[in-house]
């Protein structure tokens, strides 16, 4: 074997070892697991973030909320019959979640919607009522009672959600 021949097979081992270091290289990095992606979260304005915090996440709460309207809906499900007075009362547990925004500082809008989406085993039906938002406030300052800010709001119940619903006012 000549000179020559020794130096082309000294170039060719070294450039064999290069190609298995690299291959070696990408095989190790493969191997690793890919880098976490990062958690990103919603921003959500501290008022509604207030009202979602104070009412269970069984109860699915849905919300809008803007300067001059508050939309705010829940859904109840019961595996039993119930009367439609005890589910109305999921009105009241609303609009406390709601007050407990405004203790907390918070402007109210100039009216506010609550509906409760309740599904019996029989029937489903809402509970709406919309209220002006310094009549909510004054309740909540202790200016206004319970039956005063009733009377005051507008309520309706919607009976068989679906195909053949029926608006009733109370």
């Amino acid at each position: 074997m000549t000179r020559y021949q020794k130096a082309m097979l000294l170039v060719f081992a070294l450039l064999d070892v290069a190609v298995f270091v690299l291959l070696g290289g990408i095989a190790l990095k493969s191997m690793q697991p890919p880098p976490p992606t990062p958690f990103i979260q919603a921003y959500i304005e501290p008022c509604p973030q207030t009202v979602l915090e104070a009412l269970p996440e069984t109860l699915e709460p849905r919300l809008a909320w803007n300067e001059t309207e508050l939309n705010l809906g829940i859904q109840v499900v019961y595996t039993m019959t119930t009367s439609q007075d005890t589910s109305a009362q999921y009105l009241w547990t609303v609009l406390d979640a709601v007050a407990d925004s405004l203790r907390a500082g918070c402007t109210p809008p100039t009216t506010l919607t609550l509906a409760v989406t309740v599904q019996a085993t029989e029937k489903a039906y809402r509970h709406i009522a919309r209220l002006n938002g310094l009549d909510v406030l004054d309740w909540t300052k202790g200016n206004v009672s319970d039956e005063e800010l009733a009377a005051r709001a507008t309520y309706r119940r919607v009976q068989d959600l679906g195909q053949d619903s029926q608006d009733l006012q109370d």
